[in-house]
């Protein structure tokens, strides 16, 4: 990580003095906007807010928020993936040292008069009403038992606030570990199952699953395994069908499906424009299946099954659409915000 130098400090001076300070001070209602639009967390902020303070005064001097300023481009600009638990030494001034030290001091006294909390585990039975609750939500994604990581967690970003993007990612991988495509219905039942536990009472993550579960998750393939789950659900699967042949007394249509690339965490949160260029590429699957379909054929087809697919994939790339245009919004909104602050 490279350390401050004189161009950086000139910059941060910059900005300070457009924020108009009193008595050489900013409080947190002045920095707010700043921490608003790096788009962070509010958990992080706060935390770079309590490091920047060493005071304690609920107030930024400059060399406070020099501090805050590196801590939070830092973050913004991935050069780090989380807030430190303590400062780096090359970045506390030499007026805060002993502050410093003092904070550290007082804050080791509260943690050891402080009763020890016990980090919640998760807790692998489900109820009834749990079952209820996560099948509900997978027959909203998918109706053929296969799961995409970014179906399920663009679902569950809706339900889950208090969770971070490396939580989904961590778990994906955990019930994922020949990083397939998407998963079979069970391992997705205790994707939502943990990651519901860690955002309602903040359960330490697993790093490992219970070996039966972990074996489930090991030896599954990219389409359903069951028999009775292939009979269930005559439509071809999304995830690892190449081909798709319709068979009739007068004609054979196949459809070829190489050309679809697989969702993974990566693309979903590094970028979004490819993640609906897939969706897309799977919209189009859907439809060339659908349209492959002779009227007169009497092979057996779940069409109705195929048309539900064709409107959820519409949907999803709505959703993906107007997500895409927020986020070129709010990029928009910083650069206008850098250019102030660089013209001041």
């Amino acid at each position: 990580m490279p350390k401050l130098d004189q161009d950086e400090i000139k910059k941060y001076w910059k900005i300070f003095t457009t924020l108009k300070p009193s008595d050489n001070k900013v409080n947190y209602d002045q920095v707010k906007p700043i921490l608003y639009n790096s788009k962070l967390d509010t958990s992080v902020t706060n935390k770079i807010w309590f490091l920047a303070d060493i005071d304690d005064d609920d107030n930024l001097d400059f060399e406070e928020f020099v501090i805050c300023m590196r801590l939070l481009f830092d973050m913004v600009n991935k050069v780090t993936t989380e807030v430190p638990k303590e400062l780096p030494d090359w970045l506390v001034p030499g007026s805060k040292t002993k502050l410093l030290e003092e904070r550290k001091k007082n804050t080791e006294k509260e943690r050891e008069s402080d009763p020890k909390v016990e980090v919640k585990q998760v807790n692998w039975n489900v109820t009834d009403f749990q079952k209820s609750e996560y099948q509900s939500i997978l027959n909203s994604i998918s109706n053929n038992d296969q799961f995409t990581f970014a179906s399920l967690s663009l679902n569950l970003k809706s339900k889950f606030f208090n969770l971070a993007n490396s939580d989904y990612d961590k778990m994906w991988q955990l019930v994922n570990p020949k990083n397939l495509p998407s998963v079979q219905k069970y391992p997705a039942f205790y994707f939502i199952h943990i990651l519901k536990q860690r955002n309602d009472l903040g359960c330490e993550l697993p790093t490992t699953l219970p070996s039966q579960l972990a074996e489930i998750c090991r030896n599954q393939a990219s389409t359903p395994t069951n028999p009775k789950s292939i009979q269930n659900n005559p439509k071809p699967s999304t995830t690892s069908t190449t081909t798709t042949t319709t068979t009739s007394s007068t004609s054979t249509s196949t459809i070829n499906k190489t050309n679809i690339p697989p969702v993974s965490p990566t693309n979903y949160n590094g970028n979004t424009a490819l993640l609906k260029e897939q969706y897309e590429g799977l919209l189009r699957y859907k439809r060339q299946i659908a349209n492959a379909v002779p009227t007169n054929s009497s092979a057996t087809v779940n069409v109705s099954a195929i048309m539900d697919d064709l409107k959820s994939m519409e949907e999803q790339v709505a959703s993906l659409e107007g997500f895409l245009n927020n986020r070129k919004t709010e990029l928009q909104s910083i650069n206008d915000q850098v250019k102030t602050f660089e013209r001041n």
